[in-house]
């Protein structure tokens, strides 16, 4: 049987893309304006493809001309 598992990234590994401090990933799901992570062995993961997939969302918003919040 072959595992077919996704990619997991760390909240470190998001604050470094986006640019900001892990602390602001911690808010920005606790507001509800990130997606949540899954826990795994008492760590914060989240999806690569999650991530990659509000990011899209985001900058389609963004091109219709909305404040992306």
């Amino acid at each position: 049987m072959a595992l077919n598992l996704e990619k997991l990234v760390t909240r470190a590994q998001i604050a470094e893309a986006f640019g900001v401090s892990t602390k602001t990933v911690t808010r920005w799901v606790a507001a509800g304006k990130f997606p949540p992570p899954i826990h795994v062995l008492g760590t914060s993961r989240w999806k690569e493809k999650d991530v990659t997939e509000y990011v899209a969302r985001r900058e389609a918003i963004a091109r219709r001309g909305f404040a992306v919040r």
